[in-house]
This record gives structure tokens, sequence and C-alpha cells, in this order.
């Protein structure tokens, strides 16, 4: 005899067997099957007096320490029948119409072996049903109501994660590279180098003490980059974050040093912010500093910024609202500059999306820009809904330049709406005044995507509009399960030039998607408002992106550009490697 096992074939029987089974044992009696009685056993059958006769039955499974046999009890193999395979001698404990099943103890035999049965033929199998269940009616009032354990508890509140016995060092090492080749003299080569690090460190277990830093180290490199226009924003170094900060996100927060963010809305600061949360998912901030140098970083001290921000989140509610309040100032050259309070709203229920912001600002009479004293400044509306493979995405926005003397100081007349020829005389409001809107509709199904849509930039109210944008694209994904490959069109008109173009790709995903290659090629055919002629440009180029090893990412680009104004080579090359030290993400 050889050893049971369960072949592939026979696991198909066995499942057959034992939802037969399973049904016969919890159903009433039906034509061409007999069911067992409610324990799963078949009772003997009624004309046990009736002469038996042998029947042969052969091993069909071998399972859980049954055998499984054919025929079953339409041969008149019932529950109790014996069965014999040689000296060894077993027990239906169950049967159906078609198997039996005998439980093998000590025995051994195998799939195919033959053997015999005692079988009545023609007996029926006695059901016994259960007496029916009690009704529930009759069991109401018997247990009283259990008080839940949770109404007498009053436990200590104790905010999660503040002593983590963590100690974790975040690290992001980059380099990037960069150059523009021109293919067609006199025009001269330049390219740009960066080595970047970015440190997140947390060094305590004990104390929610943390240090951030983010400094590069750049170059530039061209013949004639001192005739170039720019080198005062060309730094060597440039610190976009150095600080330490103790606290936590949601509860208190104090940060001292170069700030990343002074606000939701403000960025770098030379200077201190402290947050506290008064109530659950309301935090109130204060801030105060030096505002940096926009042209290199540095520090400066010509400009100072002080203000309060207000933060609402709820994210365990299916809205997840979260909203802010910023009220800030500036002082410059000794006097106060800007004044401005801005507001912030985004929900996302189910499948949608809704954000707006509001911006005003407070000028002086006297301001050389003709502003009023209260002025709406900006304003936004951003909003989509993807119900199922539907998706409309909308986006309305109106805004004025950031005027403010300090930043007036940096950049050419005319840029914040002073006038370009007459210093004396100054613009009028409508001047400044900007508003766009864009809207999309989409279809995304799992192998394919499409969509269309257009913006428009007009220059105050009721002006011809600046620029007019159509486009419209098609993707299919995972052609042949790797290949992928989109095709896009758009075409715009604005005051200086007129452009329609298309644009292919085509990429696939190699190595289990550590390996992305890419080709695309854009013609576009363009003409300058104040030409005659139109002219042709061709952009073709690759991308190759990977993922050598876990936490590092490497990606080449290459363009070569041909047309009227220029024919060159773009080539940028990325480097990034991001290790955890230390333990996992709280």
């Amino acid at each position: 005899m050889t050893t049971p096992r369960l072949s592939g074939w026979g696991a198909t029987r066995l499942v057959a067997s034992a939802l037969a089974c399973a049904w016969v044992a919890g159903s009433p009696v039906r034509a061409h099957a007999d069911p067992p009685p409610t324990s799963g056993r078949a009772e003997a059958p009624e004309a046990a007096a009736q002469p038996t006769q042998r029947v042969t039955v052969r091993v069909v499974e071998i399972a859980g320490g049954r055998a499984y046999l054919e025929p079953g009890h339409d041969a008149g193999i019932a529950a109790g029948a014996v069965v014999r395979f040689g000296r060894t001698r077993l027990t239906v404990v169950v049967a159906n119409a078609r198997f039996a099943v005998v439980e093998l103890g000590e025995s051994r035999i195998a799939i195919g072996d033959e053997g015999e049965a005692d079988a009545v033929p023609g007996a029926a199998t006695v059901v016994r049903r259960p007496p029916p269940p009690r009704q529930l009616r009759l069991f109401r009032g018997m247990w009283p109501a259990a008080r839940r354990p949770a109404l007498d508890q009053r436990p200590r509140y104790v905010p999660l994660g503040e002593v983590g016995g963590s100690r974790r060092i975040r690290i992001g090492l980059g380099a990037t590279a960069g150059a523009v080749v021109p293919l067609d003299a006199p025009r001269e080569t330049i390219a740009t180098g960066e080595l970047r690090a970015q440190v997140h460190a947390e060094p305590f277990s004990t104390a929610p003490l943390s240090f951030d830093a983010d400094a590069a180290v750049q170059a530039w490199l061209a013949r004639d980059l001192d005739e170039r226009a720019g080198s005062e924003s060309r730094p060597i170094v440039r610190v976009r974050a150095l600080s330490a900060a103790y606290g936590l996100d949601d509860g208190f927060h104090a940060a001292a040093g170069r700030l990343r963010y002074a606000a939701a809305n403000l960025s770098t600061l030379d200077g201190i912010r402290v947050a506290a949360r008064l109530v659950p998912g309301l935090q109130l901030a204060a801030f105060g500093g030096l505002v940096p140098d926009p042209t290199d970083g540095r520090p400066s001290v010509d400009a100072s910024r002080f203000g309060v921000e207000a933060l609402y989140r709820d994210p365990t509610s299916s809205w997840r609202p979260q909203a802010s309040l910023v009220a800030q100032g500036s002082v410059f050259d000794g006097e106060i500059d800007e004044r401005r309070a801005a507001l912030s709203v985004s929900v996302l229920p189910e499948g949608a999306r809704l954000a707006g912001s509001v911006e005003a600002s407070m000028f002086d009479s006297d301001n050389p820009w003709g502003a009023r004293e209260i002025e709406l400044t900006e304003a936004s509306l951003d909003a989509s809904w993807r119900p199922s493979w539907l998706r409309v995405e909308t986006h309305l926005s109106i805004w004025r330049p950031e005027r403010s003397r300090w930043l007036a100081s940096f950049l050419p007349v005319g840029w914040t709406c002073f006038p370009e020829h007459d210093t004396e005389v100054p613009c009028t409001d409508d001047d400044a005044l900007r508003s766009s809107a864009t809207l999309r509709l989409g279809i995304e199904r799992a192998r394919w995507a499409a969509g269309l849509g257009g913006s428009v930039l007009v220059p105050g109210w009721g002006e011809d509009p600046d620029q007019l944008v159509g486009f419209a694209d098609v993707r299919v994904l995972r052609v042949l399960r790797v290949l992928r490959g989109s095709l896009g069109m758009t075409a715009s008109t604005g005051r200086l030039l007129q452009t329609a173009s298309a644009r292919g790709e085509v990429g696939a995903s190699l190595l289990e998607e550590r390996l992305d290659v890419a080709v695309h090629y854009r013609p576009a055919l363009s003409r300058y408002r104040a030409a005659n002629e139109p002219f042709v440009e061709h952009l073709v180029g690759f991308d190759v992106r990977a993922t050598p090893v876990a936490d590092l990412d490497v990606s080449l680009q290459a363009d070569v550009l041909l047309g009227e104004d220029a024919d060159a080579l773009l080539v940028t090359a990325n480097v990034l490697w991001r290790p955890v030290i230390g333990d996992a993400e709280r």
C-alpha cells in the first residue's frame, strides 16, 4: 500500500464530494438524493431486514484521515455499512447519492484500491428532523441589558507619540546636473550642477526634540557667465532650512532658526514660530523674524515679518476639512510695509475635492501703485469631482502682483505695476488685475484614459484674453503588461505667439518596475504675432528612470530641440538617495 496522498484531480473530486456531503447534511429529502440527518450521519435504512449484497467500491480520494469511496447510497451503501479491503474492515460514516466516506484510523489504503461493501439496494435513508426552534419572543426579558464598561471609565488623556521611544534620522542626498548645449554657433554652452543634503533628526527617545537642515552647493559653468544677467541669483551655497524644534505637530510646538515655512501661505523666515493646540483639531501659532534676501537666500536685516495663524484639521470626519487663517505684516526700512490677511479652506468628501482661498491687503492712501486702502489681492477656487470613471476638474483665480516697497526694491520698474517710463504717475488699479480659468473633463478606465479641456488668461475685467489654450490627450496603459503610450495635442494663441503642437510618447516599465524608459516626440507649428511666416519646431528625446536598490532613484532626460529660434541639446540628470537611519516611521 502507498502513503495516502492528495492529487490534483482528486482535489476536485474531494471538493465536489465535500460539498455534496454538506448539502446532504443540511437539506431535506429530495428526488435523486437521500440526505443524512442533521448530525451529518445517515441513519441505517428502514428496510434493515432486506437481504444485503456485495457492491464493489473504489477509493477516489484520501484526505484528513478519511477515504472517499465511489459509489454511494444510490447503490445501497448507507451510514453503518461495512467495507472490506482484504482483511481491513471499515465502516461508512456518511454517504450521499454518489459517494461514501469511511474513517481510516490506523488502516492504510491508497487511491484506486478496490473493496467490497455491504449494500441494501433500493433502501431509503431515514431523515430525522430536529424539533423546531423556540420563538425569539419567548426569550424576551430573560437577560437584563448589560451596562457598557466604557460608561464607567474616565481614562486620562495621554497624547501618543510625545515620548515615542524611537530615535530616527531621515536623510536625503541628491545630485543634479543639467546643460544646454547649442547646436548652432555662436551661442555658448551653459551647465549647472548641485549637491543637496536634507536631514531630519530625532536623536532622543525621551524628548520630542528634532533638527532640520536643507543645504546645497551649486555651480554654474559658461565661458560668458559674467556677461549673463542674474549672477546675484546664482550663489555657491544656498540654505533652505536650518532649525531646531521641540514638541509635536498637533500639540505644543516651537521652532527656531531658518524655517522653511513661516505659515501656510508664507515661505522662508529666519526667526521663531510657536504653536499650541487650543482644542482638538484647532491650533494657534505666532511667528516673527527676518526675511532672507530673495535673490540668493542669504540672511538680511532689511525686512522683517510677523503674524499669527489659526489652523483647523479634522481627519476623522468623512469630509476631512482643513482651514487656515493667517494675519501678517512686515517692516521695511523702519516702516510698516505689508498688511495682509489670508483664509484658505478645503474639504475632501468621497470622490471629490473642493478648496478655496481669499486674501485681502491694506495699503497706505498715498501708495505708489494706485491701490485702494483695502483691496482684494487674491481669490481662487479649485474643485474636482470623480464619480466612478468620470473626471471633472476646474480652477478659477484672480490675483494682483505682490506689492510691497521691499519687493519693489529688487524688481525692475513696472513689475509691481510701477509705470515703466514716468515713475511719478502711479498705475491704475485695473492694470494689475489678472484672472484665469481652467476646465478639464476626463475618462479613466483600467487600461486607458482620455481628457480634454482649456484655459484662459484675462488681464483685468472685460479685457480681451491674453492667452487661450485648448488641449486633449489619450493614454493607453499596460499594453502587453509593460508598455504604455500617450498622445496629446495643444493649441494656444496669445498676444506674442500662436502655437499648435502634438506630443507622442511610448514607454515601458521593466524589471518589476525598477526601470522605466520612454521616448517622446513633439512637433509644433508656431507663428509670432509680429511675423507673417509660421515656422516648425521639433523636439525629440528620451527619459530613463531607475531604482537599482531600495531608497536610491536615478533619472536621465535628454532632448534635442530644432527650430527657428535655436537648435540645442538639453540634458538633465538626477540622483537621489533617501535612507532612514534608526527606527522606522512612528
